[in-house]
């Protein structure tokens, strides 16, 4: 491809997709213009011009006073640069990528860190391999420094890697959810942080210099005066012999301790392993517990003489308490338990339901995107409380019927009892029931004969003439799906789905019991007004005025394309029961042609 048709093909792709990919990169928080114009995008691609800037002060964070490092690290971003240049059009330098052209300019204990993290949640179920990009994305925003929070949507806007590609915000929320459960990172006043092990390191040396000072006479100038006073410090000393003996065996002591703690640490991050084979670390766990036994005796019999060197190793005590917790929780194969905020105990659980295929997942990412602060506490998945916490799960679930791919009635009781005890709120959010169950026959079959996930019907069909005939020749596949056959997941084990009737039934009885219900046909009307609903349950302090609710992509009442393109479609509808019809009249939907 020659240089003039790179450009003109370029110059193309802005037109079509600038305007959106502008809204994508968008950066909250700071005043850093994530702005550009078609002449800037082209001379940057496949850096997007900010990225410039930003690798920029990721070279100067990385290199510190060393200008040496800083033009190294510029070097590499250039040559990578120029390497990714060859990609298919449209493919971008996103964060992730950066952290690989500058990896080994990275101390070796960090580069071990990032990598045995990723390692660790890389084969996330729902978002495979998200978890590395997360990680690396992080650990360079964290040289990056100031006007640069690393909030949610500030991280997933800088690993959008295609240029009509949304940002991935409601995968790096659930990814950034299970690091900190597992206390891998953590939320500060900058935004999300990493733990840093190299403290303990830091720390141990700091130890090393402190116990070799404890007695010891400060210098002074020469002179009868000084020497005068240097003699009078040196007798003194001599005599406190007694009092300064047990303090320097305690800091050494201290010392000793936290580098078998290092060492205990570094061989874990070397070896760190899923939960199933954790156990092959056994040697180091133990090496773990019995600096922890006994660093723990060693400050209870020392504590009026610890002073400010106390404090912090407490500190690191209490992280390496989390991560044994967290390693013996693993092999156990049980859920690993939330940490509560307790200062906001005015605040209420929130729980984003739905039932399978109803848009709930696009729910997810408008409250991710706008809720503010609080979106460090959204999970995509169902914890239960006994009491209001600023927790928001989602998660799709049963209230009568039991159905795979959805919580179990029993969990749904006790949201509702959680909701009727005013501690908790419930966001039901749905769609046409038959805009869902086309979409969940295309969902299942697709993850049945390909094995994969999709997310929607637009992924696997180009066009509605396309749906129609696949529907139309697949038809008693499709009414054996919609009765609920169990035979339709033949081959697949597990429960079976719900039928149409159960689905529409569930659909009202959570229609009935919500604090809060959403259409998903209303945003696509008008996703503010929408999402203004959810931040008044929520009790949210956010400018809704400022805020851009990006409507679903889904088609509303796509089913009646279908129907006036399949006559057995039409006849299913037709043929539905009256209380089926009655309740889908109720939930606000109109069956007539």
């Amino acid at each position: 491809m020659t240089e003039a048709n790179r450009e003109s093909i370029l110059k193309t792709l802005y037109r079509e997709f600038g305007a959106s990919l502008l809204q994508s990169i968008a950066l909250e928080r700071c005043s850093r213009r994530t702005e550009f114009d078609e002449e800037q995008f082209v001379n940057c691609y496949p850096y997007l011009p900010h990225l410039v800037d930003l690798a920029k002060d990721i070279a100067a964070g990385i290199g510190g006073s060393d200008s040496r490092v800083v033009n190294r690290c510029l070097q590499i971003f250039e040559s990578h640069r120029m390497q990714l240049a060859a990609q298919p059009i449209g493919a971008l330098v996103s964060l992730d990528k950066m952290y690989e052209a500058v990896e080994s300019a990275l101390p070796r204990e960090k580069r071990n860190d990032i990598l045995a993290i990723g390692r660790r949640f890389e084969g996330d179920k729902d978002y495979p391999g998200m978890a590395p990009r997360v990680v690396k994305a992080l650990c360079l925003m964290e040289f990056v420094g100031t006007d640069l929070p690393r909030t949610t949507p500030n991280i997933a806007a800088l690993l959008v890697q295609r240029v009509p590609e949304p940002p991935p915000v409601l995968a790096v929320a659930a990814i950034l959810g299970h690091m900190n459960d597992a206390q891998f990172v953590r939320w500060t006043d900058d935004g999300w942080e990493l733990y840093d092990f190299n403290e303990l390191r830091r720390m141990a040396n700091t130890l090393e210099g402190l116990s070799s000072a404890v007695g010891i006479v400060n210098p002074r100038l020469p002179g009868w005066h000084n020497d005068l006073l240097q003699g009078f410090k040196k007798l003194l000393a001599r005599g406190l012999g007694w009092y300064t003996r047990p303090l320097l065996e305690f800091v050494t002591a201290v010392s000793q301790l936290l580098k078998r703690i290092e060492w205990a640490l570094s061989h874990l991050s070397a070896n760190m392993t899923p939960p199933d084979v954790i156990g092959k670390n056994t040697v180091a766990i133990e090496h773990l517990a019995m600096s922890v036994t006994a660093l723990e005796a060693r400050l209870e019999q020392s504590e009026k003489k610890r002073a400010a060197a106390a404090v912090s190793v407490q500190e690191q005590l209490d992280l390496l308490h989390e991560q044994m917790m967290e390693i013996d929780w693993s092999l156990a194969r049980q859920d690993v338990r939330h940490r509560i905020d307790t200062n906001h105990v005015k605040e209420r659980t929130a729980y984003i339901i739905g039932l399978f295929g109803t848009g709930r997942r696009y729910i997810n990412e408008v409250v991710v995107q706008n809720i503010g602060e609080r979106s460090k506490y959204f999970r995509d998945t169902v914890r239960l409380h006994p009491g209001p916490t600023p927790m928001i799960y989602s998660g799709h679930a049963t209230m009568k019927y039991v159905s795979r791919a959805q919580e179990l009635p029993p969990v749904m009781n006790r949201i509702l009892g959680a909701v009727e005890s005013r501690f908790a709120d419930l966001i039901f959010a749905y769609r046409h029931p038959l805009d869902s169950v086309l979409t969940n026959w295309v969902w299942w079959r697709t993850y049945i004969r390909d094995h994969r996930s999709i997310s929607g019907i637009a992924q696997r069909y180009e066009n509605t003439d396309e749906l129609c005939l696949d529907l139309d020749r697949n038809f008693l596949e499709f009414k054996s799906f919609a009765e609920g056959d169990p035979g339709f997941f033949e081959g697949e084990p597990g429960l079976r789905f719900l039928s149409f009737r159960e689905f529409v039934e569930e659909t009202e009885l959570h229609f009935n019991s919500a604090t809060l219900t959403l259409r998903l046909e209303d945003f696509m009307i008008n996703a503010s007004r929408e999402f203004s609903k959810i931040a008044e349950v929520m009790s949210v302090d956010v400018d809704l005025s400022r805020s851009y609710v990006i409507p679903p992509k889904s088609k509303p009442f796509g089913y009646r394309a279908v129907r006036d393109g399949v006559p057995q479609f039409r006849d299913f509808i037709d043929g539905l029961d009256a209380e089926t019809k009655r309740r889908i009249e109720k939930i606000g939907y109109d069956l007539r042609p």
